[in-house]
């Protein structure tokens, strides 16, 4: 196994900062992180601070992905719904989410279902969340109801 600072260093190679280099290496585990990256250079969007234009640049420049490949349209149906945050929103209807990954020329018309049966995506009601903002968005459900209850007696 390569050491830390060799780790770092071909993280940097890809174009990220010293700093971000090593976040990426701890939040994956340096001892699986080339392995991580070599299955899927998606996988750092897990990492705060790491957009997916920064991974799309990557495994575009560095991996020779391709527009169409399944990889890239997973991370950009997750970045079309983790995109909402901004708006203020935790979702986007199925509806909705369909017509963007048109848009965005997403081929792979299975790749949502996939990415809710394998837990990454959650589908509640007809609206697609990201597994965080689901839970974000439940945790925060449960905690007013818990704050309202007390509060009433």
């Amino acid at each position: 196994m390569a050491d830390e600072k060799e780790i770092k260093s071909t993280l940097q190679l890809y174009g990220l900062g010293e700093r971000m280099a090593e976040r990426v290496a701890e939040e994956l585990g340096f001892d699986k992180v080339i392995e991580l990256i070599a299955k899927d250079v998606y996988v750092i969007m897990k990492v705060d601070g790491i957009s997916f234009q920064k991974a799309d640049k990557i495994a575009l420049n560095y991996f020779s992905y391709n527009v169409n490949d399944k990889r890239r349209q997973k991370a950009l149906i997750y970045n079309l719904l983790d995109g909402q945050k901004g708006l203020g929103h935790t979702y986007l209807p199925v509806i909705k989410l369909e017509g963007e990954m048109k848009k965005h020329s997403i081929t792979e018309t299975s790749l949502l279902k996939e990415s809710i049966e394998n837990g990454e995506l959650v589908l509640d009601d007809n609206r697609v969340y990201t597994r965080k903002m689901f839970e974000a968005e439940t945790g925060s459900a449960a905690l007013l109801r818990k704050r309202f209850y007390y509060a009433q007696k």
